[in-house]
């Protein structure tokens, strides 16, 4: 088994009162390839906005590369390369 490089646990984003994302768990594994499919309004883009660093969870836990903190998901962030587009 690989090792993760991405683990959330019962993550939820909440703005106002309205769930983005409601206890959201997986992890991604090193070395394998994820596809995010759903229609418009799953929380796609809210997930990789939070993975980013382009917004925060309302509340779960998140670990990058093995970094967990904030300061260590900060420095483990640079490591990530995404564009996020819309039309």
């Amino acid at each position: 088994m690989n090792k993760a490089v991405v683990k959330i646990e019962k993550l939820d984003k909440c703005y106002s009162q309205t769930f983005a994302l409601k206890n959201v768990s997986f992890a991604i594994e090193q070395g394998r390839i994820y596809g995010l499919i759903g229609q418009n309004g799953a929380g796609k883009t809210t997930l990789l906005r939070i993975l980013t660093g382009l917004a925060f969870p309302s509340s779960g836990e998140m670990e990058l590369f093995g970094a967990s903190g904030q300061k260590e998901l900060e420095k483990a962030r640079k490591r990530i390369g995404c564009m996020i587009e819309h039309s």
